[in-house]
């Protein structure tokens, strides 16, 4: 397999994870919920491609804690 046929490979599996398999951490949403009901703004570090990373936030409803 060559190297772009690999890391689309990976993408794919990626992908299927952020869209229907990631969830909150322990505590997370909860801690999510706190800093936006003090308008205390939130940011999102993470070596995750941002596009797979919104699939996760979407699913989850977690955007409306960030702003983009």
């Amino acid at each position: 397999m060559a190297p772009e046929e690999l890391y689309q490979e990976i993408i794919g599996i990626l992908a299927d994870y952020y869209r229907h398999h990631a969830i909150f951490k322990p505590g997370a949403e909860e801690f999510l919920q706190k800093m936006q009901a003090r308008g205390i703004p939130t940011m999102v570090f993470s070596a995750t491609p941002e596009d797979l990373l919104d699939l996760a936030l979407s699913r989850l409803d977690a955007l409306k804690y960030f702003s983009h």
